[in-house]
Formats: structure tokens, sequence, C-alpha cells
């Protein structure tokens, strides 16, 4: 993660990182449509509840943009009476999940699909959704997950899903907390087994959210340093060299270590 900051920087790097974001998009997108209820579960309940089994469509013509959006909506009679599980599963399933991708930073990517998915909508109204939701980010084996198919996208997905301000806001400090301790097991095998595999942004985007709820030395920082504001606020690093990235992280160690 300290090489991308630096090494990002070069316009050819820029292009072969697009490509393979491109490449991985699309494979995401068709192996959604294909992935098989048989595949070993990652998280928790995974393929036991009652999520929505997305439609195949099977007609010759293709359809526009605003035509596949449609025809991937939930039903709304069945997105009503759903569980919070199988309506969290389902979010995941989404097979244009992975267009949160296409935009200039994944926040607003996830904004975008937010927005044309009406099973996102309907999760972030339900009470249950931030207890729900973190039972699953903290039962993610991410031994498991690194052979199921499109691992690290679906991860970033699951990332972003908890990191909303809908979900942050709402837990108590204990909690948020106990959701710290799950992301930094999760950064620390990342670190150690996966670090090429997954990366760390997804980890810490959840994590600097949180510290921005619970520590006010934190909060403090975020204010003063216009590089941590934009990877807080849109999940990407510009506005910092390597030097400062550093030195930043010293001083958020520091802070969550007191």
């Amino acid at each position: 993660m300290k090489k991308c900051i630096t090494i990002l920087k070069t316009p050819l790097t820029w292009i072969v990182y697009g490509t393979v974001i491109i490449i991985g998009l699309f494979l995401f997108i068709i192996l959604q449509f294909t992935r098989s209820s048989d595949s070993p579960a990652w998280f928790d309940g995974q393929g036991k509840n009652d999520a929505y089994d997305f439609p195949v469509y099977e007609k010759t013509e293709p359809l526009e943009y605003v035509e596949i959006l449609n025809f991937l909506q939930v039903p709304e009679s069945v997105l009503k009476t759903m569980s919070t599980e199988g309506l969290i599963e389902t979010c995941i399933n989404y097979p244009r999940f992975g267009d949160m991708m296409l935009y200039d930073s994944f926040q607003q990517g996830f904004d975008k699909v937010r927005n044309n998915f009406n099973g996102l909508n309907e999760l972030y109204i339900r009470d249950d959704a931030p207890a729900k939701l973190i039972n699953v980010i903290k039962s993610i084996d991410l031994n498991k997950l690194q052979d199921a198919q499109s691992s690290a996208i679906l991860y970033r997905c699951i990332c972003y899903m908890v990191a909303q301000d809908e979900i942050i806001n709402s837990i108590n400090n204990s909690d948020a907390k106990e959701l710290l301790k799950t992301l930094k097991s999760h950064e620390n095998l990342i670190k150690k087994r996966f670090s090429d595999f997954y990366g760390l942004n997804n980890t810490l985007f959840v994590e600097f959210r949180i510290y921005k709820k619970l520590y006010p030395e934190f909060k403090s920082l975020y204010d003063s340093h216009i590089g941590l504001q934009t990877f807080v606020n849109e999940g990407i690093w510009i506005n910092i060299n390597q030097v400062e990235y550093e030195n930043m992280m010293m001083k958020i160690n520091d802070i969550v270590a007191k």
C-alpha cells in the first residue's frame, strides 16, 4: 500500500491499473451470473437464507444499460418480505456491484450503484442493518474468500457497505471497537499473507471512518489534512506523498494506541 502512493503517479501505471480494474470488473459481472450455489461459504449464513436469485437474461437482443438496471431490480413484494440477512447477501450478489469501480472514486461509484439498485436502498432503511452487516464482516474468513470468484472485489463491496454513515453513526462505541478488532485482524492477515491479493485500502477505509467517530484527535488530524480527508470521504489517496503518508500513519497509530 505504501508503494502505491508513489508508484501510481506515473501515467503508464495508471493505464495498467485501469486495464486490470476493467478486466476484473468484466469477470466479476460474468461470474456473478454463473456463481455456483455449492461454492464454499466465506461468511456465516451465505447461501442458507432467503437471498434473491437474480434472473439471467436469455433473449438475443442486447439490453441498454437502463434496461439492465431495471431487469435486475428486486420485485417489491419480494424485497419487503426478505430477511435482512437475505437482503445483505442479495446486495453482495448484485451483478452490477462492480460498476462502483468505473467512477472517479470507489465511494462515488458506491453511491451510483446504491442509487441504481433498490436492494441497497432498502438495506439502509432497515433498523437491524448495522448489526447484521457487522455480523457478516466479523464472520468473513479471508482464507475461504481468497478461493471465491472475484473475491477481492467482493471484499471491497462488503467493506463499503459497512463503511457508510448510516451504519457507522448508528452503532455504539463498544460495537465500533469490536468491529475495529475484526478489521485489525483482517488487516494483519492481509499484511502477512494477502497483501498482493486484497490490498489494505478497503479495510483502512472502514477503520478510518470508525476512528473519525471514536477519536477526537483523529478528527482533528482529519480536519487539517487534505489527503486524509480525501481518503476518508472517497476511498482514494491523492494530495499526499510517501513521506507525508508515513508521518500521517505514525500519528494515527499513536492516536489509536492510547
